[in-house]
């Protein structure tokens, strides 16, 4: 009987018993590592799916630079203040020498309301004095300094 079996149909017999225990095994055991090789991957069922603009914001990369010190960047003022003090002088020479205090501390204030950033300024001092020193070119004595540090409130 094992005489009428060639080497041939003894290899073939062979092979193809090997590849169905190793498909058998591959399936009992390895199924979703099989299946994962050609792309189709296993659901979990209590897990939601992750949108896919979820899963790019767990991937940015953080700016080295947002954790440096940031550098005092120092702004010049001499434009703003150029303009407060050619409005001031302008008002003050269209107003003249009639003019009294009330309204000229509320028409005043009303300039120092429009520059804002000055208030705080290191020239507040040096503005107080240029508004004084206008003041009296036109009306001699009519504001004081306390008057002119109100301005700013």
């Amino acid at each position: 009987m094992l005489s009428s079996i060639t080497w041939g149909q003894y290899l073939s017999a062979v092979l193809i018993s090997l590849i169905c225990y190793y498909t058998y095994v591959g399936y009992k055991y390895f199924h979703w590592e099989l299946l994962a090789m050609i792309g189709i991957k296993k659901v979990e069922s209590g897990a939601t799916p992750i949108a896919v603009a979820d899963l790019k914001k767990q991937f940015v990369s953080e700016n080295h630079s947002d954790y440096l010190p940031k550098e005092t960047i120092d702004t010049d003022l001499t434009p703003v203040i150029n303009a407060f003090e050619d409005e001031v002088k302008a008002f003050l020479q269209e107003a003249g020498s009639g003019t009294d205090k009330a309204s000229l501390l509320s028409a005043l204030q009303q300039i120092c309301q429009k520059y804002p950033v000055l208030r705080n300024s290191d020239n507040s001092d040096e503005l107080n004095l240029f508004i004084l020193k206008e003041v009296e070119k036109y009306n001699s004595e009519i504001i004081k300094v306390q008057d002119i540090q109100q301005l700013w409130r």
